[in-house]
């Protein structure tokens, strides 16, 4: 916190007759006259650290409750701080961190040894000049800032381990800091914004005039007014790669389990049945329960060919498919149609390939060598459409939005299963009702034109749909490893090594 060992210190060690003093106080002293006290009690029955920073005008205080901010003249401020994690699997995480990433771990002995030298000094009732002993190893000197460099920081939660491992030269500051600058702001070269967060304002921007880079932990950019920032010159970074991973694992799972039918064996077993043909109901149900009462008559009368090109004719008006639409398949050997081509679409078809399926993509913007680099082969949408699965990767945009309709959906085969992890105005709704509908399809969806989906709305009843709340890339696992991967981006952009950017020509195919 202080950048440092103090200069000198009067530490006082409980009872001088105690043989082991469990309480102990020292008065510090750094060499630009910054002072601090120490207090510790060992016997007071709980774990308790506060920290207490006083500046002209402003008192720093970091409780269990978090950061209190008091200011002249201003209420207080309440900032709550959420642990970084502890222990030893933090230890763990952070030791294989450094080695991913190069930087020195938070807690390796280098780090901590100068603070555990104080504390013996403090322990020991020392007073005088503070300095380590000499020795023939030397930890290798922390990073000095850059001279007037700041990043600006925005919803922090999941940013300050990958913060302070990554880029711990920096001086960090918050949009207040540059709220209460009265002037420019031109120490500060990049920002990060968390999780959740949004644009940054005009007004904030214009204090900026050294910012060149902006990390956003998120995939879609379209809530931070991407096309200001580039306007002005600003490199655009994201957390692509760790969406892409989670959201390729999800869609992997509906591959699997939709290619099985599990969903709809799931439906069966909890309605007391078995297998993977769902049991129909009322008209319908007494419809197939009389077929089957007939079977052995009509088959007895050599008319079971007749009578069959009649059952499947009606089968939209008896509603329940033909049991090969149902069987249960392997994705081993399947075809899986993708429309649309990016990062997440990308690392879906790299675990496809992995599990021997036949990866086919139309798009219209990527380039043939890029599909057929992982795997996959560039094919028009007719033919996409055709695949045993088809799933959906493509942005939304004027251009896109409903651009499949009744004429695209009645492409799909009987027994296709439809993946939509993407946008769900991609679909017409009426059109991808009216297919649904049909019973001889099976669709997973996670997202959708308008979200939350109402308690009403017809999807909810269809047997044939998987449901799930856009879950695809929202787990705490992902959170964090976007958080890590736009902090690495950011550092290697602020190193001068060759980072790839969200372009403009990029934006027009993302949503």
């Amino acid at each position: 916190m202080m950048g440092g060992l103090p200069e000198y210190l009067t530490a006082q060690a409980g009872e001088t007759a105690a043989a082991q003093p469990s309480s102990f106080s020292a008065v510090m002293r750094w060499r630009d006259g910054a002072q601090g006290v120490f207090l510790c009690n060992n016997d007071a029955g709980s774990r308790r650290e506060e920290y207490v920073f006083h500046a002209p005008g402003e008192t720093c205080s970091v409780t269990a409750a978090g950061l209190t901010i008091e200011r002249s003249g201003h209420s207080a401020t309440t900032l709550a701080l959420p642990l970084q994690g502890d222990g030893y699997e933090a230890e763990h995480d952070a030791f294989l961190e450094a080695i991913r990433s190069g930087a020195e771990p938070p807690h390796s002995l280098a780090a901590i040894a100068p603070s555990l030298f104080l504390a013996e000094l403090i322990e020991n009732g020392f007073s005088g000049p503070v300095q380590l002993p000499q020795t023939r190893l030397r930890a290798a000197p922390r990073p000095r800032a850059p001279r007037g460099k700041s990043i600006l920081v925005v919803q922090s939660s999941e940013l300050q381990t990958p913060l302070a491992s990554l880029l711990p030269q920096y001086r960090f500051v918050s949009l207040e800091d540059v709220r209460e600058s009265a002037a420019e702001r031109p120490d500060i070269v990049a920002a990060i914004l968390g999780r959740g967060s949004s644009a940054l304002p005009a007004d904030i921007l214009d204090k900026l005039p050294r910012l060149a880079v902006v990390g956003i932990v998120a995939l879609s950019l379209a809530r931070h007014e991407p096309e200001a920032l580039l306007a002005r010159g600003v490199r655009l970074l994201n957390g692509s790669t760790a969406y892409a991973e989670s959201v390729a694992e999800f869609a992997l799972g509906l591959a699997i389990l939709g290619r099985r039918r599990a969903f709809l064996s799931h439906d069966v077993m909890r309605a007391g049945g078995w297998g993977t043909v769902p049991r129909a109901v009322g008209f319908k149900g007494m419809l197939n329960r009389a077929a089957r009462g007939l079977r052995p008559a009509i088959k007895a009368a050599r008319l079971e060919a007749f009578f069959l090109s009649l059952w499947k004719a009606a089968s939209p008006i008896v509603g329940v498919p033909g049991h090969s639409a149902l069987r249960p398949r392997d994705l081993q050997g399947a075809t899986v149609g993708l429309v649309g081509w990016g990062a997440n679409a990308r690392a879906f078809a790299e675990r496809l390939g992995r599990a021997q399926a036949h990866v086919q993509v139309y798009s219209e913007h990527a380039a043939e060598d890029d599909i057929r680099g992982s795997g996959a082969v560039p094919v028009s949408l007719t033919e996409v459409l055709a695949a045993d699965i088809v799933s959906l990767h493509r942005g939304l945009t004027e251009s896109t939005r409903h651009c499949l309709g009744a004429a695209e959906l009645a492409k799909l085969r009987p027994g296709t299963v439809l993946i939509n992890i993407a946008r769900g105005a991609l679909f017409e709704p009426n059109a991808l009702l009216t297919r649904l509908k049909q019973g001889d399809i099976f669709a997973c969806l996670d997202t959708y034109e308008e979200e939350p989906l109402t308690g009403s709305h017809p999807l909810r009843s269809l047997p044939n749909v998987f449901l799930t709340s856009h879950i695809a890339g929202g787990s705490p696992d992902n959170y964090a490893a976007a958080a890590v991967e736009v902090v690495r981006k950011v550092a290697a952009h602020l190193a001068n090594e060759v980072t790839p950017s969200i372009s403009a020509e990029r934006l027009r195919t993302m949503s």
